[in-house]
């Protein structure tokens, strides 16, 4: 996918094409998303994570808890065969999809919690944290400004 330039110039910047939950596309109105190793989180525009959480409650159907540390929390106890949803970012040709490890921190044994939180608006660029990052190869073509993902088990090396 291209590296395209951004605010920041010592940042990697992607265009950010679509998002899919469990295959429903939600509208994206970020024009690129920053890929970045030193944030932990995934930050989008508001709009676009009010989207996301209202659609993860409607898969989830458990009851929400409130936490102080992120947006939108699960009580979990009550069910412990949880259906997770499916989150696929799509960029210019690299579809990077996510399963829960990549979407859900677990605050405690009981809490599950969408590891997704508003950056503010969609003038402001989007982040994909090294949570979403995690078994992923993340190749930095600068020459050619592109740049490529793939899928590894990070647990063999």
């Amino acid at each position: 996918m291209p590296l395209i330039n951004g605010p920041i110039p010592s940042f990697y910047y992607v265009p950010l094409r679509s998002l899919t939950l469990n295959g429903q596309s939600i509208p994206v109105n970020s024009r690129h998303v920053m890929l970045d190793t030193g944030a932990a989180l995934t930050m989008l525009d508001s709009d676009l994570v009010q989207s996301l959480e209202a659609g993860v409650k409607n898969i989830m159907k458990l009851p929400t808890v409130q936490r102080p540390e992120l947006s939108l929390c699960f009580d979990i106890r009550s069910n412990r065969n949880v259906r997770y949803p499916i989150i696929t970012f799509e960029f210019d040709g690299v579809s990077l999809t996510l399963d829960v490890g990549h979407v859900f921190m677990f605050l405690d044994a009981n809490t599950a919690c969408l590891a997704i939180i508003s950056s503010g608006d969609a003038d402001q660029p989007g982040v994909i944290g090294n949570r979403a990052q995690v078994n992923f190869h993340v190749g930095y073509d600068l020459d050619n400004r592109k740049i490529s993902i793939a899928g590894v088990n990070c647990a063999y090396f």
